[in-house]
This record gives C-alpha cells, structure tokens and sequence, in this order.
C-alpha cells in the first residue's frame, strides 16, 4: 500500500462505519401521511410512561413598579404535584409556588 492510499483508506473506511449506524423509528414517522388519530394514540402512549418530569427556563417582566428577569425550575410529579422555584440575578430566591391536589402554597422571599 503506498503512501497516498493510505489516508484515503481510512477516510474511506470512516465513512462506511458512520454511515452503517441505524436510523431512530421517532424520525421516520412522516405527520403528512400518517393519520392524526395514529399520531395522537402514539403521543398518549408515551404521556402515559412519564411519571416525572423537571424544566428549566428564564422569565422577563415588566409593569410600572419593576421589571427584570429571573430564572425558574419546575418539577412535575403526577398525578398532581407541582413546584416552582424563581431566581433572580445572582442567584436570589424570588419565590416558590407548590401545587397539589389538595392545597398550594405560595412563599414570595421579596415581601
């Protein structure tokens, strides 16, 4: 094997490999074909297996007495569970707001 053939092989050979890996089924299902009643029983499907779920995300505010920003995690529990927790700049506890079936509890840190 010459020189020159040799990178060449091996550039070939990496294609072939990354080109082998199997495609998810998530991103075959083409919604222009598939029915909306198919894709609605496979979305309820799923929703059943999630027990738990947690997010992240940032807000922005504006009204006459203050505006800014703040940051915010939410963490699902079902059936019926809910918390919220809001930061603001360096990390200052805004406020949290619990959830449930049966009661709520609100704490607002700047009052």
């Amino acid at each position: 094997m010459s020189f020159r053939a040799f990178p060449t092989s091996i550039v070939l050979a990496a294609l072939c490999l990354t080109s082998c890996a199997s495609k998810r089924s998530e991103l075959l299902l083409d919604t222009r074909v598939t029915p909306p009643e198919v894709v609605l029983a496979m979305v309820d499907a799923k929703e059943k297996k999630i027990q738990t779920m947690v997010g992240t995300g940032s807000l922005t505010f504006e009204s006459p007495e203050i505006a800014g920003t703040a940051a915010f995690e939410s963490s699902l529990r079902k059936p019926d569970s809910l918390l919220v927790t809001l930061e603001g700049p360096f990390g200052i506890d805004v406020g949290t707001f619990f959830l449930s079936r049966d009661r709520y509890v609100m704490y607002n840190s700047l009052e």
